[in-house]
């Protein structure tokens, strides 16, 4: 029987490490717990080069589950891998670092097959929260996907997501702006006439590294939002990744009075109290300001090489 979804893994940050393999064990604990009885495909998309280190409890933990080697080493593209590694017409990547709540498959699997026809879905990810800074960061990092009364969105969840097969065959994730350039992806998306979706009740945990986790993906961040500027010119405000070094304190200033916009209206989503708002619009200024080495670096064109994500 043809499974109704094919939800592949792939593992993004320190790949090959003992914290990694711990992170990817949860996560298929947690897709072992899913309340969703219908036939479904799970993979573990990983490169060939890591194949001797595979650890050999993974089909223990969640039995079925079909380990895939690839010759691709970038996530983004061993991430448009699967969908021709996949048998079902909806794909979902998670990343091996996500533990999905019991019932996030229904409710991705529902919007996907709604009256909607999306072509993408993006649940909603927090980190496990277990102080303000881990709400804050969440926040910051990961509701860039959120939306206030309407489940239309133009972003795409970088660890979250389900696509139509169709969709992802299509349109490949882009390989030339770094890890945290799904902004890229999904225009190309929206252009081809693709409706983006976002369902807050999809929800996964993300396991929070601290702030050496929060510098890498700053940098990442800061780096995709110049590039993907100069590579996409219906990227919003694409004019302004041409202007050198004009750019990065409009991008900056742009950038953080969004977040903090993204402050007043999800807070309450996060774990994060109304008296705690001072705290986060502050912190808000601090992650942003670690975006300026990964500007830099791109309006120079130097991708960044140093990092934990691949």
């Amino acid at each position: 029987m043809k499974p109704i979804a094919s939800i592949v893994v792939i593992s993004d940050y320190k790949v090959g490490s003992s914290l990694a393999w711990d992170d990817l064990r949860a996560t298929l604990r947690g897709l072992a717990a899913q309340n969703f009885a219908a036939p479904v495909e799970h993979i573990f998309l990983e490169t060939v080069k890591h194949k001797d280190y595979i650890p050999q409890d993974l089909t223990k933990i969640l039995p079925g589950l079909k380990i895939i080697l690839s010759r691709q080493e970038l996530q983004y593209a061993l991430k448009s891998e699967a969908a021709r590694v996949a048998q079902s017409d909806i794909v979902i990547l998670l990343d091996g670092d996500c533990v999905p709540e019991p019932d996030w498959l229904h409710h991705m699997v529902d919007l996907m097959r709604s009256e909607f026809h999306p072509a993408v879905v993006s649940g909603r990810t927090v980190y496990e929260g277990r102080n303000l800074i881990e709400r804050c960061s969440a926040l910051l990092e990961r509701a860039y996907v959120d939306r206030y009364r309407s489940p239309d969105t133009r972003t795409i969840s970088n660890n979250n997501a389900a696509f139509r097969r169709s969709t992802l065959l299509a349109h490949p994730l882009p390989l030339t702006a770094g890890p945290f350039a799904s902004r890229m992806h999904a225009e190309a998306i929206i252009r081809d006439g693709g409706k983006l979706l976002f369902e807050p009740r999809a929800l996964v945990k993300h396991t929070y590294y601290g702030w050496a986790m929060e510098r890498d993906i700053r940098r990442h961040k800061g780096y995709a939002r110049i590039v993907t500027r100069k590579l996409d010119s219906d990227v919003p405000f694409a004019r302004l990744g041409r202007l050198g070094y004009l750019s990065l304190p409009l991008l900056l200033v742009g950038s953080l009075l969004q977040s903090w916009w993204k402050s007043l209206l999800f807070h309450r989503d996060y774990g994060i109290r109304w008296y705690q708002l001072p705290a986060l619009l502050f912190y808000a200024v601090i992650v942003h300001a670690l975006e300026i080495p990964g500007m830099i670096r791109g309006v120079h064109g130097r991708p960044i090489t140093n990092s934990d994500y691949r």
